[in-house]
């Protein structure tokens, strides 16, 4: 896991960045299917076709690519790079595939987790300060941090904390 030990585990923070349910029944025989095809596939073409004709394997796809983001959104380095290596794809595919079934952009669906779990932390821990949530929350930069956060909530973390406790 890459969930640190003083850190909470992965939860679904960020359900209301995804569009609702896939209206494609994904089975568990599905998931096991999906699974042992890149290891039989290696061509890419075949692979592209295959989720183009067959929306469930597209969906898993989706729902990879969101547990990745959905267990390191504390990382420093995570990014579109970082998981199209963990999903050892090429990045522009995982970008563009992640876009098409989601409608919304891979690093915007990244900060909008990240920004989910600062409104909690935000909210909850009142003794944080708005630098150690920045950091909790896979953020270098406090300044960045603050500056995802108010183009993202329209405020700053500080004048959410107030206008939310």
């Amino acid at each position: 896991e890459a969930v640190d030990a003083g850190r909470e585990p992965a939860v679904d923070w960020a359900e209301d960045a995804c569009p609702p349910e896939d209206p494609h029944p994904v089975t568990e025989r599905t998931r096991a299917a999906a699974r042992a095809i890149p290891a039989i596939l290696r061509n890419r073409l075949v692979f592209v076709w295959l989720i183009q004709i067959y929306p469930p394997f597209t969906y898993l796809f989706k729902e990879e690519v969101i547990r990745i983001v959905r267990e390191n959104y504390m990382n420093y380095d995570l990014n579109v790079s970082f998981i199209a290596d963990a999903l050892n794809k090429n990045l522009d595919y995982v970008s563009r595939t992640f876009k098409k079934t989601t409608k919304i952009g891979l690093l915007d669906y990244i900060h909008l987790t990240r920004i989910a779990r600062a409104k909690e932390l935000l909210t909850e821990k009142r003794n944080m300060t708005v630098l150690q949530i920045s950091s909790i929350v896979g953020y270098l930069n406090c300044d960045s941090f603050i500056r995802t956060f108010k183009q993202k909530e329209g405020m700053t973390p500080g004048k959410y904390r107030e206008t939310h406790t």
